[in-house]
Order: C-alpha cells, then structure tokens, then sequence
C-alpha cells in the first residue's frame, strides 16, 4: 500500500512539474534540439534569451491572404489597362496606314491579336480574384466565433556561439511554433519577414473551407 502511494505522489509531481514549465522553456528545449547540432561549434552553445513577442490568428492569416489576392488583382488590372494602351495605339497606327493606304503588316495583326487574348484572359483572372475575396470574406462571417483564435506563436530566440572564423558572436532568430501544449516548431527565420502565414496553420474548419474555395480555382494559388 505505502508503495502504491508513494508511486502515486511521484507521478502526481512529475505531472504538476511539466505542468508548471512556461511555454518559454518549452520552446527553449525544442528549439536548441535543433539548433545545437547545427552550430560550428555546439560546445559553444550559450542561451541568453526568450521572448513571446506575438500571437498569429486565423483572422491575421484570411486577411493576409485577401490582402494578396487584392494585390494580384490590382497588377492584373495594371497590366490589362497596358495592354489596352498598347491595343488602342496598334489600332491607331492601322488607321493611319489604312489612310495611306498602307497595309497593316503581318507582325502588327499577330501582336494586336496576341494582346487581345491576353486582355481576355487577364480579365477573366481579375474576375477569379475578385469571386475568391468575395468568398474568403463569406468564410470570416460564417465562422467568425473562430476568428480570434491564436493558431501560432512567434518569439524572439538569442544565444551566444562561435562563428565560422571562431569568434563568439551574439545572434537572433525568430521561431513559430503551434499552440499545442509541446509547442511544435513550425519555422525558424533570421528575419520577422520570413515568418509563415501559412492557410494550413488555420483551424481545421478554417483551413478546410479556405481549401474547399481555392479547389474551384486551381489556377490561382
């Protein structure tokens, strides 16, 4: 019975000692599996620091994906007013080779057909993009319960190692991981530029409706 109970208190101490860990130490020992090894010199190896400096949410991740597609709408839209230019100014010149009776040369017909089909063609994108923003948008009122949901986390990550030339240097890296409680990595960067802001990051149902509305326009990605 004694032995019982004492196996009982040292699983119930284990678990409030795991329990009691930050996130923070949690990622540090995820994070130096990795980087250790990698190191010119893994002996050289010094933590300094560990910082949460941000949380990403499935509405962070949506709208930075409209963002994207409004974006790519806008060049196409760009590029269909040049080609119009270019469309009105090949029918210009045709005008005025007709008034001299001048034929319009063959080189000019297939560069005015090619910009043609490339108008319709980029207009139809124009149109894609708009009918996936118009869908994404439905997505966030649909389930916006799930919006403020963190999905991600980022923190500031810096130690001390030795370099290729054997100087100790100080360093910083960003690292994402998930929310779950082992806090898996999901990207190292140098840059808070280089974080993800991956769609599969999403809540599942998120993440499959964001899938189910891109499979209708397997072109756009």
């Amino acid at each position: 019975m004694k032995k019982v109970v004492l196996l009982s208190l040292v699983a119930t101490s284990l678990f409030l000692f795991s329990c009691s860990r930050s996130k923070e130490d949690i990622v540090r020992r995820n994070v130096e599996a990795v980087l250790v090894p990698s190191m010119n010199n893994p002996r050289s190896y010094e933590f300094v620091s560990i910082e949460l400096i941000d949380a990403l949410s499935n509405l962070r991740i949506l709208d930075h994906r409209i963002v994207i597609y409004n974006l790519q709408k806008e060049l196409e839209t760009v590029l269909i007013n040049t080609n119009k230019l270019d469309l009105e100014y090949l029918g210009l010149r045709r005008s005025l080779r007709h008034l001299r009776h001048v034929r319009f040369d063959r080189f000019d017909a297939e560069e005015y057909e090619k910009l043609r089909k490339d108008v319709y063609i980029r207009e139809s994108k124009v149109e894609r993009y708009e009918r996936v923003v118009y869908a994404l948008t439905g997505l966030k009122r649909k389930y916006s319960e799930h919006l403020s949901q963190s999905v991600s986390y980022t923190f500031r990550f810096v130690y001390r190692g030795q370099n290729a030339m054997g100087a100790t240097v100080l360093n910083s890296i960003y690292v994402q991981t998930d929310t779950s409680p082992e806090f898996g990595l999901l990207n190292l960067a140098e840059r808070s530029g280089e974080l993800l802001f991956s769609a599969a990051f999403m809540t599942p149902v998120l993440a499959n409706g964001y899938a189910e509305i891109l499979a209708r326009y397997p072109e756009i990605n």
